[in-house]
């Protein structure tokens, strides 16, 4: 009887074991993912080429002073992040 009781005993430890192994791994983050899928923007500034091949300069838009494409209509902040397009 006590084999029995010890072994049920070491069974129920190794199963809650590996069920809290298994939770572990599946609730970290997954970093090589995000690291795949992020790439490194370089800022645009007036004079630079954009994607289409057009010219990047400084417009004057209902929101303020802005850079936008002579070519499309992407634009950007005047520090170099995309806003549209």
């Amino acid at each position: 009887m006590g084999y029995a009781l010890l072994a049920v005993i070491l069974f129920a430890v190794a199963f809650c074991a590996w069920g809290a192994l298994y939770v572990r791994h599946e609730l970290r983050p997954d970093l090589t993912r995000s690291r795949v899928l992020t790439r490194r923007v370089q800022a645009a500034g007036p004079g630079d080429r954009c994607r289409c091949g057009g010219t990047i300069a400084r417009t004057l838009d209902s929101s303020g002073d802005l850079l936008g494409c002579s070519g499309c209509n992407r634009m950007w902040t005047l520090d170099g992040r995309i806003i549209g397009g």
